[in-house]
C-alpha cells in the first residue's frame, strides 16, 4: 500500500490522507494470507518519483496498491488500484464517492476487493475483524488520525500533540479504544526518547493500554504496547502472554515482532530474537530503527561483521538518524575500531538537543573501553554526583559498571550492577551476552547476585 496522494481543496487534510493510508494497511494486516509492508517502509514514497516496478523490488512484494483521497467537508472521494507489479497492469480499480460517515465501510470493502483480487480465501474470523468500526463517532475519527499523524512524526512536541489529540478524540467517545491504544504508544515513545520520566510515564501507558484491552481485546496495537511495559517491568510472563495475543491478532503487525525480539534479547534468547527481528524486516523492509536495533542485536549474538551491515543499512535508508549513529558507536567498539567508534560519539553529540545524565554516563563506557581514562573518569564522577538526586529507573547502572571494570575496579562495577539489577534498568542476562563483561561474569559473583535479585523466577519457564 503505497501513501495516498491528499487532493482535498485544503492542505490541511494531509493528516487524513496519511491516517487513511495507515488504516488501510491495518485493516488489510488483519488478513493472515497476505504480506503487507508496514506503514514506515511505504511513506517514503510519499513524493511519487519511483516507478511501481523499481518500488516492488525495494519491497520485495508482487502487487501495489496505490490512489488519492479527497476529503471536502463531509464528502469523500477515494480513488484505488491494485498493480501487478511485474508488468504494471491494473488487477483492480475503484473509485469511491461517499460521505464521511462510510469512511470504515470504504476501508473493509478495499481490504475485501485486495483478497478477492488476490486469490487470498477469507476466513469468517477474518471477515469480522476487516468489517469492525473502531468507533460510531466519525468526529472522533478524524481526531484520532489527526493524534496518529503527529505520533509518526516521533519529537516531543508532536508526541505530547499526539495525546491531545487521542484525548479529544476520548471525549468524542469515551468508548473508542484505539484512541486509548495512541496515548499508550505515545507514552511508551517518549520515555524511550527520555522526555518523560519512567516512574510516570509507565504508569499513564499502562493504564492507557489496559483501558483499551477493557474497550476491545482484539486489538493487537494494545497488546503490544502492554507487553512492552511489562516487558521493561520484569513482569516477564504476563509480556510473553500479551505478545502472543498481539502477534494471534495480527501477525503482520511489525512493531510486535520488533518489541518482541527485544523482550526475548532481555531475556538472552538471542537465536529466537533474530528470528522475529528478520519477520520485523520482511514486514517492515525501509525501517532505519529496526535496522538500528538490529544492529545492537547482532553486537550481543557476537555477529560483529552482520552487525555492521545492519548499521550500514540503517543510515543508508536515513544518513541523519540518530540511533543509528548512537548504535553504531558499539558496533565499532565492538569490532576494536577504537578510532572510528570515538570519531561517531563526536558526531552524535551534535544530534542531541540536550545530554541526560545517563547519556553522559554511555560517553563514560565508550571512553573508557576505548581506552580514554582521563575522560571516562570524569564524566563517572560527574554521573555518580547526579545519580543521588536522580530516580534509580533513570540512572544508567550498566553504563557506570562498565566504566568501573574498565578502570580495574571489579568491586565497584558488582556494585553497580546490582544497582541496576535492583531498579531493573537492565537485564543479568544481557550483562552475559556483552563482550566488555566477560570479565565479571566469568566471575562466580555475578552467578551470586543473579540469585540474590531472585530473577530466575521471573523468567518464563521455555526461556
Amino acid at each position: 500500500m503505497l501513501p495516498l496522494q491528499n487532493i482535498s481543496p485544503d492542505p490541511k487534510d494531509e493528516y487524513f490522507a496519511d491516517g487513511m493510508t495507515e488504516e488501510l494497511i491495518s485493516t488489510m494486516s488483519k488478513i493472515g494470507g497476505l504480506r503487507v509492508i508496514a506503514r514506515t517502509s511505504v511513506m517514503g514514497y510519499k513524493r511519487g518519483e519511483k516507478k511501481i516496478g523499481e518500488i516492488a523490488r525495494e519491497l520485495n512484494v508482487g502487487t501495489v496498491l496505490e490512489g488519492s483521497v479527497r476529503k471536502a467537508g463531509e464528502k469523500l472521494r477515494i480513488t484505488v488500484q491494485l498493480i501487478d507489479s511485474s508488468s504494471e497492469e491494473h488487477l483492480w480499480a475503484q473509485n469511491y464517492d461517499r460521505q464521511l460517515e462510510d469512511v470504515f465501510a470504504i476501508q473493509t470493502e478495499v481490504a475485501e476487493k485486495v483478497a478477492d483480487s488476490l486469490k487470498t480465501q477469507l476466513l469468517d474470523e477474518e471477515k469480522e475483524k476487516i468489517a469492525k468500526k473502531p468507533t460510531g463517532n466519525v468526529g472522533a475519527y478524524t481526531l484520532y488520525l489527526k493524534g496518529r499523524y503527529y505520533w509518526n512524526e516521533r519529537n516531543k512536541e508532536s508526541l505530547e500533540r499526539s495525546i491531545e489529540w487521542f484525548q479529544e478524540a476520548i471525549r468524542r467517545d469515551p468508548k473508542f479504544a484505539l484512541a486509548y491504544s495512541g496515548i499508550a504508544d505515545s507514552y511508551i515513545v517518549l520515555m524511550d526518547h527520555g522526555h518523560v520520566a519512567k516512574s510516570e510515564g509507565y504508569v499513564k501507558a499502562r493504564q492507557a493500554a489496559m483501558k483499551a484491552l477493557e474497550l476491545d481485546d482484539t486489538l493487537a496495537e494494545a497488546h503490544t504496547s502492554l507487553a512492552n511495559i511489562l516487558s521493561d517491568q520484569w513482569d516477564w510472563n504476563r509480556a510473553e502472554e500479551e505478545f502472543g495475543k498481539a502477534l494471534r491478532a495480527n501477525r503482520n503487525y511489525a512493531t510486535a515482532h520488533h518489541w518482541y525480539s527485544i523482550h526475548l534479547l532481555n531475556l538472552g534468547r538471542v537465536d529466537e530474537a533474530i528470528e522475529e527481528l528478520e519477520i520485523a524486516k520482511e514486514l517492515d523492509p525501509l525501517s532505519p530503527m529496526i535496522f538500528a536495533y538490529g544492529a545492537l542485536l547482532f553486537v550481543y549474538a557476537r555477529k560483529y561483521d552482520i552487525a555492521l551491515e545492519e548499521i550500514n543499512k540503517a543510515l543508508e535508508l536515513d544518513p541523519n538518524f540518530a540511533p543509528a549513529h548512537f548504535n553504531r558507536v558499539w558496533v565499532y567498539l565492538a569490532k576494536s575500531m577504537f578510532r572510528e567508534a570515538l570519531a561517531e560519539e563526536e558526531r552524535t553529540v551534535n544530534l542531541r538537543s540536550t545530554a541526560t545524565s545517563s547519556e553522559r554516563a554511555l560517553v563514560g563506557a565508550v571512553y573508557a573501553i576505548a581506552g580514554r581514562i582521563d575522560e571516562a573518569k570524569r564524566i563517572l564522577r560527574e554521573c555518580e554526583e547526579a545519580s543521588a538526586h536522580e530516580r534509580p529507573e533513570d540512572v544508567n547502572h550498566w553504563a557506570l559498571a562498565t566504566i568501573y571494570l574498565k578502570l580495574g575496579n571489579k568491586d565497584r562495577a558488582f556494585e553497580w550492577l546490582e544497582k541496576g539489577f535492583v531498579a531493573r534498568t537492565s537485564t543479568p542476562f544481557v550483562a552475559k551476552l556483552s563482550w566488555f563483561f566477560d570479565e565479571i561474569t566469568s566471575d562466580p559473583r555475578f552467578d551470586e547476585l543473579v540469585k540474590k535479585t531472585g530473577v530466575a523466577e521471573r523468567v518464563p519457564p521455555h526461556g
